[in-house]
């Protein structure tokens, strides 16, 4: 009887021990868990303010404004280049862009086929790949010209009507989603723009 007991508790002994790594290593991925989302509400709260504070400005113009908020979703999004373009027939004018790539000059001239802003015409939303390589459009020739490895895009609309496109991007590949506030930010940004350019055009 004393040999059976010290075998259950030597066996209750090694179970607990189970439980307790097993509770521990749950509480660490909890911890974890609630530090990335503070961190993540944090730089959301951080762009959001930085997103009032350049709409608000009175000492930049639009272009300045325009410039300032590629700037904001770079830094946010983590991504290297932002581009907004103006949409004509069957290309796309550069209007402001920020990148390291002298490839995107603004008022340069490129042509919609093939590429994402084509991607985003159709969907006429949003448009958010951190891994092209792994996607339907790793075909694409701007894929394979530039070697993008993320893209987040949305349609600027004028009136209800596509005026142009707001892009980020990056050759290198992004480790996480991009998160539902991470999409909200962008169509705050893709949505000022459009209702300025529509006050403008109003104002003219």
């Amino acid at each position: 009887e004393r040999k059976q007991a010290q075998t259950q508790l030597a066996r209750h002994r090694d179970t607990l021990e189970q439980e307790v790594q097993a509770r521990t290593q749950q509480l660490q991925e909890d911890i974890r868990a609630r530090k990335q989302a503070e961190e993540a509400l944090r730089r959301s709260e951080s762009a959001l303010r930085r997103l009032h504070e350049i709409t608000t400005s009175a000492d930049l113009d639009f272009q300045g404004k325009l410039r300032e908020l590629l700037n904001m979703g770079c830094e946010h999004f983590e991504l290297t280049t932002g581009l907004f373009s103006r949409i004509h027939e069957k290309s796309y004018e550069i209007v402001e862009v920020v990148s390291p790539d002298a490839r995107f000059v603004k008022g340069g001239l490129m042509s919609i086929k093939d590429t994402f802003c084509q991607v985003v015409l159709a969907s006429r939303g949003t448009v958010a790949i951190k891994d092209i390589g792994q996607s339907a459009y790793r075909d694409l020739p701007v894929v394979q010209h530039m070697g993008l490895e993320t893209d987040f895009g949305s349609a600027v609309q004028v009136a209800g009507d596509i005026h142009g496109t707001l892009f980020f991007f990056s050759t290198s590949r992004r480790e996480t989603p991009f998160s539902s506030v991470d999409k909200d930010i962008l169509q705050l940004v893709a949505q000022w723009i459009g209702e300025e350019i529509e006050r403008r055009n109003t104002q003219d």
